[in-house]
């Protein structure tokens, strides 16, 4: 645990987190608190990230949590599935599913969002992938995503994509689909 109880308005108290273990199912739903006077917007909702590289599950889950998100991971397909359904049963759904296209141990992300949509036909997923000729990041509305980030991807990014994703969907409802 990382606590910096310094006095500037960029300080933050990083809450520890656990990664999932090799064949079993950890959730994360730890955040990162920043001071109410602090410059950043805060976000709200609850994400799950889906990566076979736990270096990229920390770093991702590091800057939801900054953003205000609370998050969780999953290395597979298999994994997202049952935490995406848990969290359906708990009351407390997913409000974004961040999707790892390529996972060599486990189900990838195109049979996963095809999961997904079976479950919740109003998922909202985004794709993310450093294989950039790929048809599902290319033409990732044909597959079921409502977003994409290319990897490596900037914070700024992740953030916008995150908030268009959500924010679009959010207003669609609201206005009746009156923005098409």
């Amino acid at each position: 645990m990382v606590n910096d109880e310094s006095a500037n308005d960029h300080s933050l108290k990083l809450g520890s987190f656990r990664l999932p273990r090799r064949g079993g199912k950890d959730v994360l739903l730890t955040k990162i608190h920043k001071p109410a006077h602090g410059a950043a917007a805060k976000c709200k909702g609850r994400v799950l990230v889906m990566d076979d590289e736990e270096i990229i599950r920390s770093i991702l889950c590091v800057m939801l949590l900054a953003f205000g998100y609370d998050a969780a991971v999953a290395v597979n397909g298999e994994q997202a599935i049952e935490s995406y359904l848990d969290a359906m049963k708990s009351g407390a759904p997913f409000d974004v599913v961040i999707i790892d296209l390529n996972i060599p141990e486990g189900m990838g992300g195109k049979e996963t969002i095809r999961r997904l949509i079976e479950i919740d036909p109003g998922v909202r997923a985004i794709v993310s992938s450093g294989f950039v000729d790929d048809p599902a990041l290319l033409r990732f509305t044909e597959y079921g995503f409502k977003g994409a980030l290319r990897k490596p991807y900037s914070i700024s990014e992740l953030r916008q994509v995150l908030q268009d994703v959500i924010f679009r969907d959010e207003f669609t409802e609201a206005t009746g689909n009156l923005s098409a």
